[in-house]
């Protein structure tokens, strides 16, 4: 088995999946789209890059957005909460940093952003990174309008939020210290886009990728099967037992392929043909 990249934070070591290790230590690209199976770990890479981006960028501050209230809750903050735990990072939640923290940050010329006055949903770790955590869902996005993002991870994107919310946090990803600045800063301005191949071949991110510039952006794909060693082969192979071709496709491969062509329902065969007695008296 061929040694994959390690990315090592506060003590703690862990093995990078190939797609895991294109995004996190891509430089380059302003905007990446990380699209795959389910359980591929793509969200697993939220956490990494918050880890990454604490080291050197505390100066700007940074988005986490997810489509619904309920995903970011119940999935996506919980993810990150587990990696800086492993990592051995502290963070506070939805409340002031310590003043202790605030003592060091300044004893040591950290420059970290300026303080907000609602702490609400807000996550700040010990190094002075500070993330707006928010949904998309609906015209919710509206809410940032004042914002401006260093960086920005967006999760399930492909799952209900529209069009709109992503070009709207996309536009806030920016530097307002002058170019040169910025540069002489180590700032990188990005924007990561975690999500499902849709199931309708009418989602908007068909016609939104297409067309774009093939350069003003990466796209990193995954399949389940990439993370086997944590999901285990059985969940797969029985999730590809209950979808058909190109179901699978979709939601097992993480193949971002539209289809418009008609087919069958995927139960349909002639074996469940089965003959039914006309009976006059039968009631409709």
């Amino acid at each position: 088995m061929t040694e994959q990249p390690r990315a090592i934070e506060s003590g703690y070591e862990m093995q990078l999946r190939p797609h895991q290790a294109e995004e996190l230590f891509d430089h380059e690209h302003r905007l990446i789209f990380s699209i795959g199976g389910v359980g591929s770990g793509k969200s697993a890479v939220a956490g990494l890059i918050i880890i990454d981006r604490s080291s050197f960028d505390v100066s700007q501050r940074g988005g986490l957005f997810a489509t619904t209230s309920k995903q970011l809750q119940q999935t996506i903050i919980p993810e990150v909460f587990k990696w800086l735990d492993l990592a051995r990072i502290d963070y506070v939640y939805g409340r002031q940093p310590p003043e202790k923290w605030k003592a060091r940050w300044k004893r040591f010329g950290i420059q970290t952003p300026s303080p907000l006055a609602n702490h609400a949903g807000v996550i700040t770790l010990d190094s002075g990174l500070q993330l707006v955590t928010g949904s998309l869902h609906s015209d919710a996005f509206m809410q940032f309008r004042s914002f401006q993002f260093g960086f920005a991870i967006i999760e399930e994107a492909t799952a209900g939020m529209k069009k709109d919310a992503l070009s709207y946090i996309i536009e806030r990803v920016r530097c307002g210290i002058g170019e040169e600045a910025c540069k002489a800063a180590g700032h990188r301005h990005q924007i990561f886009v975690h999500g499902n191949p849709p199931d309708s071949p009418d989602h908007w991110i068909y016609d939104y990728l297409e067309k774009m510039d093939p350069k003003a952006y990466r796209m990193i794909s995954s399949s389940s099967y990439d993370n086997v060693d944590a999901i285990g082969s059985e969940y797969i192979e029985g999730l590809l037992g209950t979808m058909d071709r190109e179901t699978a496709d979709l939601r097992i491969h993480g193949k971002l392929v539209r289809n418009k062509t008609g087919r069958a329902y995927s139960g349909f065969d002639e074996v469940n043909k089965h003959p039914v007695r006309y009976d006059p008296s039968r009631t409709l």
